[in-house]
């Protein structure tokens, strides 16, 4: 029986070895959150017309999306763990002070109350931070329709 030539199964097996490992990378495309990258201000922004999945849809959001770009939302992240959130409107401004930390697996938690469970968590993507919801302490889905934005440099 004849043998192959190695020289074409190698390169064959190669490609199918990177592409295997590549593969996970690119699906969970988030990066871990440091708490020295968090802190400073950050802007809320919202990209919701490109969302939608139909006319109506991307009409109705892009009504909300122009909502928002009305109202200015700012976090302020600050070193001992606290967070002032703005929402510099037309007429007033309103703050409200909360909580911000990392957890255990480089997700950023931000919490207005003392429940340290069920919070939405924020990772890295493309120098932004979605929010990313947990079930049962796992990823289970992304809006990457909302995000924060660092404004300070």
């Amino acid at each position: 029986m004849p043998s192959l030539p190695r020289f074409r199964i190698f390169p064959c097996v190669l490609a199918v070895l990177v592409i295997g490992l590549l593969a996970p990378i690119q699906a969970l495309s988030q990066s871990r959150v440091y708490e020295k990258d968090i802190r400073g201000e950050w802007r809320l922004g919202t990209e919701l017309k490109e969302k939608g999945e139909n006319p109506l849809s991307k009409a109705i959001l892009g009504a909300v999306d122009g909502f928002m770009d009305g109202i200015d939302i700012r976090f302020h992240f600050q070193k001992d763990g606290t967070v002032l959130v703005t929402a510099l409107g037309e007429e007033d401004d309103e703050d409200e002070e909360a909580r911000w930390w990392v957890n255990d697996d480089g997700q950023l938690v931000i919490s207005d109350d003392d429940n340290d469970v069920d919070h939405d968590v924020w990772m890295f993507k493309d120098g932004r931070l979605y929010a990313y919801d947990l079930e049962d302490g796992e990823i289970a889905e992304s809006d990457e329709r909302v995000f924060l934005e660092r404004i300070d440099g």
